[in-house]
């Protein structure tokens, strides 16, 4: 049994390989699919920051620590976010990671919006939308793993060159009313 599953993989990757060749020596060329010019605007994103913020889910503030990198993947289709954050917990002596995540964003032009996924180690991935206001980048996400009816907006705004600050709120009204449940400013550490 533990074969199996190699073996289907092989047998997929060859077909694959073989129907690529073959279209190749037709005269007829593969096509690679060209980002929407919508990518270039998450150009700003990319690279590595570092930032400091407090998190207020847990009854008392906690501050904590952020590096995300961020790059684009498959020729810039996609916007690829790696987030860890580590605190100092209350009767801790030592940071540990508090929260870890892997957000994807893309441009969906049929619903002319950007699309996002984020996966965290809760297990329950959640997805939504995000546009600019301006200068301001916004995601909102449903988030099941807070319960039902829960959505969560993070608002970007740039604070000058190479920084940015963001503010994450909740919601269980459709955004009617929101709680605040994280701040964050975080400045590029490297990359672009």
């Amino acid at each position: 049994m533990p074969m199996r599953m190699p073996l289907v993989v092989l047998c997929v990757l060859a077909v694959t390989l073989v129907a690529s060749a073959e279209q190749g020596s037709g005269g007829g060329q593969m096509m690679m699919p060209t980002p929407p010019k919508e990518m270039a605007k998450l150009d700003a994103m990319v690279g590595t920051w570092k930032g400091t913020g407090t998190f207020y889910g847990m009854g008392a503030p906690i501050q904590y620590d952020s590096v995300c990198k961020a790059s684009k993947k498959f020729m810039g289709m996609y916007l690829v976010e790696e987030e860890t954050d580590t605190a100092t917990m209350p009767g801790m002596s030592a940071p540990m990671v508090v929260h870890d995540e892997m957000r994807v964003t893309w441009y969906d032009a049929a619903a002319k919006t950007y699309k996002v996924a984020a996966y965290d180690e809760t297990g329950t991935p959640s997805v939504g939308t995000a546009h600019f206001d301006g200068n301001k980048f916004i995601a909102e996400v449903d988030m099941p793993s807070m319960g039902a009816n829960q959505k969560f907006r993070a608002t970007g705004t740039p604070d000058g060159k190479d920084s940015v600050k963001i503010l994450g709120e909740i919601s269980s009204d459709n955004f009617k009313t929101t709680t605040k449940f994280f701040e964050i400013a975080y400045k590029r550490a490297g990359g672009m």
